[in-house]
């Protein structure tokens, strides 16, 4: 069987720990250090995790739009 790559494994994926805490996925609570990210990588074409519909508040994640712009189509 094929095992297809995390984006994690293509670094267009980030998991973020605040004060050395991984914030709980699935509990729809976000760390407030997270909250403060969130408009910085928004602006810059990252998706967040708190928006899935299980919620992972931890995870950043590139936009395939965002890949697109940068890299002149190749995603």
């Amino acid at each position: 069987s094929h095992t297809i790559p995390s984006n994690h494994s293509w670094g267009t994926a980030i998991d973020i720990k605040i004060a050395g805490r991984l914030d709980p996925r699935g509990d729809a609570m976000v760390q407030r250090g997270l909250l403060k990210l969130y408009s910085y990588f928004h602006r810059h074409g990252w998706w967040w995790g708190a928006e899935f519909r299980t919620e992972d508040a931890m995870h950043f994640e590139l936009a395939e739009e965002t890949l697109k712009r940068l890299y002149g189509g190749a995603s």
